[in-house]
């Protein structure tokens, strides 16, 4: 006769409180799994054009590289062509008449250079004319054997000197001992050598300064009323430039390039106005 045990016991052997504890979970998974909601899944398959589609995203592509080379052609010429303007050179215009090289006088054919690069970084911005450009070249490569000769000419070429003092020790009154030192074409006179040696360290500060002191010298009788270039009125908007020791004011920065480019021209136009 079965033990009390043996008579409850299932029949794969299990206890029953365990068989119906595991029937108990099945059917709780089997519940939240149907409650579960269903995720959708993303379609990662490409989306499918048709041949018309195709031909246009070709045409737009075509159009689109067809545009950068040209932006990139045009680019590039911009690069290359350096633009001229008459007031890309720094002080005054070449004031001589011969080639500072050769000393042939100079023609309608004379190359006219700025001065870009030079080893003495004081040269940069020059304006320069030579009768050719193998005088320009033998110029550049050494411009050593040039200036001395070059500057003198420029000295005994230069219009009176504007100012009255010193740049450099603004105090100091200048007189027949001031010493002469050229720059960008321009003259400067300074009270002794020590001045000198400091206008050389930074000329274009003091450029500067001379074209300030210039300026509020001369503009109070300015007779002109209008730009010798445009003729229009100078209004508050003036530029007001500093030609061979001269003060020219011009109704906007576009005229400065011509005045520049003949002065003589400008001063002309200036003088008729007194």
């Amino acid at each position: 006769m079965r033990s009390q045990e043996e008579r409850c016991a299932p029949a794969d052997g299990a206890p029953r409180s365990i068989r119906a504890s595991a029937r108990g979970a099945d059917r709780e998974h089997t519940h939240v799994a149907a409650r579960r909601p269903s995720i959708p899944r993303l379609n990662h398959s490409p989306p499918h054009f048709s041949k018309g589609t195709h031909t246009m995203r070709n045409t737009f592509s075509f159009a689109l590289a067809s545009l950068a080379a040209v932006a990139t052609a045009a680019l590039s010429i911009a690069m290359t062509v350096a633009p001229v303007a008459g007031d890309a050179f720094g002080g005054d215009p070449y004031p001589l008449e011969t080639c500072p090289v050769s000393g042939e006088k100079l023609g309608a054919d004379a190359v006219t250079t700025v001065l870009t690069g030079m080893k003495d970084k004081n040269l940069d911005g020059t304006q320069v004319k030579f009768c050719c450009a193998k005088c320009e070249a033998s110029f550049k490569a050494d411009p050593s054997k040039y200036l001395a000769k070059m500057d003198e000419a420029i000295v005994k070429a230069a219009p009176a000197y504007p100012l009255e003092s010193c740049l450099v020790m603004t105090d100091e009154k200048l007189d027949d001992s001031a010493k002469t030192v050229v720059y960008q074409n321009r003259v400067y006179k300074l009270c002794c050598k020590k001045c000198v040696a400091r206008f050389s360290k930074d000329p274009a500060k003091y450029a500067k300064e001379y074209d300030a002191a210039v300026i509020a010298k001369q503009k109070p009788t300015y007779k002109a009323t209008t730009c010798p270039i445009s003729g229009k009125p100078l209004g508050e908007g003036a530029v007001d430039v500093v030609i061979n020791g001269r003060l020219v004011r011009a109704c906007c920065n576009g005229c400065v390039g011509p005045i520049k480019a003949d002065p003589k021209a400008a001063f002309a136009k200036i003088d008729a106005a007194k």
